[in-house]
């Protein structure tokens, strides 16, 4: 099972990032798939296996929620969460992983605590946003783990009185 899923067009395949659920009973583990189909024909899906694990990050072993990639100076980046708040990111050459070198996301020289990141380059600039019942958001330095602090918005929409709706799981597009 993939939960969480992040399509994104890479060449001529469509790749889905997520969570990968062990069974009915149990939700994420400690690794991440990665699947994919030609965008010609969405009915031929490949499990290219485990693409990352959380046994590659230095500060943690936790359970990995949603992830969200991107493709930048022909390199693939992994932006994970994990179960402990903790969120990070990984690098590859190729779409399907493996992704290696996990760096702990920070701001203010700290790591940023929430879950479900999502990222999205744009007229040169690289958009970051995490978090649960409080959706933040911010830039990302060129180093693509460190958050631009004047840049930083907290509660973009949350789920307090008044703006109930925002639980976790924001996609930029």
């Amino acid at each position: 099972y993939i939960p969480d899923g992040e399509p994104k067009v890479f060449g001529n395949r469509l790749y889905l990032y997520g969570s990968y659920d062990i069974n009915e009973e149990c939700y994420c583990s400690k690794y991440y798939h990665t699947v994919s189909a030609p965008v010609d024909n969405l009915a031929d899906w490949s499990d290219h296996g485990v693409c990352f694990t959380s046994d590659d990050v230095p500060w943690s072993n936790a359970f990995l929620y949603a992830p969200d990639v991107l493709f930048l100076n022909g390199r693939y980046y992994l932006f994970f969460c994990m179960s402990d708040g903790s969120e990070g990111v990984a690098q590859s050459d190729d779409p399907e992983g493996p992704f290696k070198n996990a760096r702990r996301i920070t701001l203010n020289g700290k790591p940023i605590d929430g879950i479900d990141p999502s990222v999205l380059e744009y007229d040169g600039k690289i958009y970051y946003t995490w978090g649960q019942f409080h959706l933040n958001m911010g830039e990302l330095d060129d180093d693509l783990c460190t958050l631009k602090p004047e840049t930083v918005h907290r509660d973009v929409i949350s789920n307090s009185p008044g703006c109930e709706g925002f639980h976790e799981g924001s996609s930029l597009r």
